[in-house]
């Protein structure tokens, strides 16, 4: 498999696995959301919406990796031009974007976790901390993996 197939179905995968995950994560929210404990109210206030935003993401690569893998592939075999003026750039934006974003899931990971100490005793801040901190941490463990692929595909492409 050469390295933009390699690439994009991995991202693929990836993200499938994002869509079934944040599939049950909803379902537990939606779940949670009906119980008398407001403990399990706030998980589903923080876990509901950053579910949504990441089965969106997941579900935007799944539905465009296929076009990407032509057109890259196009790319490589007619216009390898292209691979340093569009491929390269986008992926230079998208390693870019990774940084910030892990600084951020990190930074959501921090502050929840402070707010948790906080406010021990409030049983739905509990929840809703530690519900941004299993969000946090699960986006970060998939952003850490699709970036590391990222810098594998961008050295690919530097090296054309």
């Amino acid at each position: 498999m050469n390295p933009i197939d390699q690439y994009f179905n991995e991202e693929k995968f990836q993200c499938s696995v994002g869509l079934v995950i944040s599939i049950l994560f909803l379902a537990v929210a939606a779940y949670y959301l009906y119980q008398p404990s407001s403990f399990y109210k706030g998980l589903a206030y923080s876990i509901m919406p950053i579910s949504f935003l990441f089965l969106m993401i997941c579900t935007m690569i799944v539905w465009r990796t296929p076009k990407d893998i032509v057109r890259v592939n196009s790319y490589y075999t007619t216009e390898p031009l292209k691979l340093k003026t569009e491929e390269l750039p986008r992926m230079n934006k998208i390693m870019n974007s990774f940084v910030i974003i892990k600084k951020v899931e990190l930074g959501m990971l921090l502050i929840s976790l402070i707010i948790c100490i906080l406010f021990w005793k409030n049983d739905l801040v509990q929840g809703i901390s530690i519900g941004l901190m299993v969000q946090s941490a699960a986006l970060y463990y998939f952003d850490y993996h699709a970036s590391t692929r990222g810098s594998v595909y961008l050295e690919f492409l530097k090296s054309i």
